[in-house]
């Protein structure tokens, strides 16, 4: 990131980049990735949800985030498939 004055994050020649316009960066470099179905809200739910993996407080996750309302990251954090099948896993040792 350039050095600026402007608090987004993203910024292009020209100044703060659009939605859009990150929504394009995003999927170029999904496609020449071979990456399916890739998009800034599928990176920012990764992100969250790789904090809570990390074992990071939510009320951190859900600053970073942005969210005001801890339901909100919650929504975030919903456990997948392999968190799912990793937590029957652990019963096979018991």
């Amino acid at each position: 990131r350039p050095v600026t004055t402007h608090p987004q994050v993203f910024i292009g020649q020209r100044g703060p980049l659009t939605e859009r316009a990150v929504q394009l960066i995003v999927r170029k470099y999904a496609d020449l990735a071979g990456l399916d179905d890739v998009t800034p809200h599928t990176l920012r739910h990764s992100f969250g949800k790789m904090l809570v993996d990390e074992g990071e407080r939510i009320t951190v996750v859900a600053a970073l985030l942005g969210h005001e309302n801890l339901k909100t990251t919650m929504l975030y954090t919903q456990p997948g498939r392999e968190d799912l099948a990793a937590a029957v896993a652990k019963l096979e040792s018991l």
